[in-house]
């Protein structure tokens, strides 16, 4: 979560010495490192039962919660009853697909900073070497479960990164304009790649979730949470996401779903790639939603920023800023 929920506001306020990595003194030794309470400070004191009391109701709701499930990487695990069952969320062809669909991405990345100028001895060899592991990565993808659209689009995939890749080991450099061409040729066999590779995460998701699904009583389907975890960047419009989003029949977001939709069956957890973390976050949610609900009337209220409101108002008295709508 980018924001602050009243735990993180809490710690950081209580703990702020831990909150930055363990800067200044022991705690309760020498002056303060800041202008935030010591911790002998009787206020200070009162404000950390919070913390405690924040962690003790979290746990208290995950030991009752129904099935959760987490999905993260290639794998999701079902957590039921004590019990867990892990299973795959796709299958060896997603990643072919994803690997020949990279190969333009990591020509762009391998020459984009050296555009317009002779490129170094080190650039070109690096590029050279690019170029021999891709002959023999082509030659590799016969014999693999590809369909032979599937087959084709990848040789062709890799056929013209080493044609390009050859231009420019000839020619010792790359124009952005070159580049821009190239990247732009390859749109159509990426999205088709992109587009099977998708089909075949939901499809190996979905059948494995329906499984799962049979097996639980309706007042469990009708508890089932789920959290998913992924990295920064495509946290918008995460696969993972979309699909529990359409599948738990919440508000579908498509490509622009985002972190919560306020339901608190379905949480994404930002880097959330340990699962005793990511279920601490989930339940996160919900004791902030039930916070939003008894103090704001917005169960979604404590999913932004704590001061978010506050500092709104603030900037607009002081700098004179108005929200752009």
């Amino acid at each position: 979560m980018k924001c602050f929920t009243v735990f993180s506001l809490v710690f950081l306020l209580v703990f702020p010495a831990f909150a930055a990595g363990g800067m200044g003194g022991t705690r309760g030794e020498g002056p303060a490192s800041g202008p935030d309470l010591e911790a002998n400070d009787p206020l200070g004191k009162a404000n950390a039962v919070l913390l405690d009391s924040y962690a003790h109701y979290r746990d208290e709701l995950k030991s009752k919660s129904g099935p959760v499930i987490y999905a993260a990487g290639d794998d999701m695990v079902l957590i039921e009853n004590g019990a867990r069952e892990t299973a795959h969320t796709d299958t060896r062809r997603y990643h072919v697909l994803k690997a020949a669909a990279h190969t333009p991405l990591t020509l762009y990345v391998l020459l984009i900073s050296g555009i317009g100028e002779p490129l170094p001895a080190e650039r070109l060899s690096a590029l050279r070497s690019y170029r021999g592991l891709l002959t023999d990565a082509r030659a590799s993808l016969k014999g693999r479960e590809l369909t032979p659209e599937q087959l084709a689009r990848s040789e062709r995939l890799i056929d013209c990164s080493m044609k390009f890749a050859d231009s420019v080991l000839s020619a010792g450099k790359v124009s952005s304009a070159e580049l821009r061409a190239f990247t732009r040729s390859q749109r159509a066999d990426v999205d088709g790649n992109t587009l099977d590779a998708a089909r075949d995460q939901i499809d190996t998701m979905d059948a494995k979730v329906e499984a799962w699904l049979s097996k639980m009583t309706s007042a469990d389907r009708a508890a089932l949470r789920v959290i998913v975890g992924g990295s920064h960047m495509p946290a918008v419009g995460n696969i993972a996401y979309q699909y529990f989003q359409a599948k738990l029949a919440l508000p579908y977001g498509g490509r622009w779903a985002g972190e919560t939709d306020g339901s608190g069956r379905l949480v994404f957890g930002e880097a959330m790639w340990d699962e005793g973390k990511a279920l601490n976050l989930l339940a996160t949610h919900w004791v902030d939603s039930g916070i939003g609900d008894f103090f704001f009337d917005d169960a979604e209220r404590m999913h932004r920023d704590l001061l978010a409101d506050a500092a709104e108002r603030v900037i607009g008295e002081k700098l004179g800023r108005a929200v752009s709508r």
